[in-house]
C-alpha cells in the first residue's frame, strides 16, 4: 500500500480516537429550585405611594364615600425564559415607619405572599397593595422588597429603595397584611395583564 494511503488511514483513526476521548459538553447547571440559570429574572420594582381607590359605575348608583382613600401599590416586573413556569412564589415585605406623634411607636414589617402558575415565557408583572386603613393606623412606608422563590429556594430579590442589606430579616413580619391584586378593587382591572394565582388556604404557613 502506498505511503499516502497509510497516512490517510492513520489520520482518520487519530481523529476518531480524539473525538471519543473529548469530554462531552455539560448540560446547563440547574439553579435554585431546580430552574436553569436565568430562568426567572427580576427586572424592576415600582412603587405608587398614593393610589386612589378606583370607582366603578353601576346602576342604580349606591352612595359613595366623599373621603378620598389612598392605597400603596408595589409592582414587580420580571421575565421568564422557560416555556412554562409553575409555583413561582413571590413574597412582598413592607416596612412602615413608626407613626408620628405616637409614644413608643415602633417600625412594623408587613408581609404578603402569592404563588403564580401557568406563567408563559415572556415579560410579566405582579403587584401588591397596602390598605389605606393600615397606612392611617400604623404609619408611612419606608422600604419595600419582593423575593422570588421556587421550591423554597431564593432565585431573586429586589428592594426599593435599593439596599445591599436583607433588612427585612431584622423584623418579625405580620403576615397577610400586604394584599395581592385579587383582594383589592383592582382585581378585574386589566385582568389579562396579570398571571393566574394559585389558591392557597388563608393563613397557611409559608
Amino acid at each position: 500500500m502506498k505511503r499516502w494511503a497509510w497516512m490517510t488511514i492513520f489520520g482518520v483513526a487519530s481523529v476518531a480516537i480524539m473525538a471519543s476521548a473529548a469530554p462531552s459538553t455539560p448540560a446547563p447547571a440547574a439553579g435554585p429550585g431546580g430552574l436553569s440559570a436565568r430562568a426567572v429574572q427580576l427586572k424592576k420594582l415600582d412603587v405608587q405611594p398614593k393610589l386612589l381607590t378606583p370607582q366603578f359605575q353601576v346602576t342604580p348608583t349606591p352612595p359613595a364615600s366623599k373621603v378620598p382613600r389612598y392605597w400603596y401599590q408595589m409592582t414587580l416586573h420580571f421575565d421568564t425564559h422557560l416555556e412554562w413556569t409553575d409555583d413561582l412564589d413571590l413574597r412582598c415585605y413592607v416596612l412602615l415607619k413608626p407613626k408620628a406623634g405616637v409614644p413608643g411607636g415602633k417600625a412594623m414589617l408587613l408581609r404578603g405572599d402569592v404563588t403564580l402558575v401557568n406563567v408563559a415565557k415572556g415579560k410579566h408583572k405582579c403587584d401588591f397593595f397596602v390598605h389605606p386603613s393600615t397606612l392611617m393606623r400604623y404609619g408611612e412606608v419606608e422600604m419595600v422588597a419582593v423575593l422570588a422563590t421556587k421550591s423554597d429556594q431564593l432565585i431573586g430579590m429586589l428592594s426599593q429603595p435599593q439596599s445591599p442589606k436583607r433588612w427585612w430579616e431584622d423584623y418579625q413580619p405580620v403576615p397577610n397584611m400586604v394584599l395581592k391584586r385579587g383582594d383589592t378593587p383592582w382585581a378585574v382591572i386589566n385582568y389579562d395583564d396579570f398571571e393566574q394565582v394559585k389558591d392557597t388556604a388563608p393563613g397557611a404557613a409559608r
